[in-house]
């Protein structure tokens, strides 16, 4: 298995933010 740090920790990252905005987006305007 071939692992890519820079790759693997931008995707981390990525979706970490994505994450980040999502909850922030569900606090602020609940459904």
């Amino acid at each position: 298995m071939t692992y890519l740090p820079g790759r693997g920790l931008w995707v981390i990252k990525k979706a970490h933010s994505l994450g980040w905005r999502a909850a922030l987006h569900l606090a602020v305007a609940p459904p």
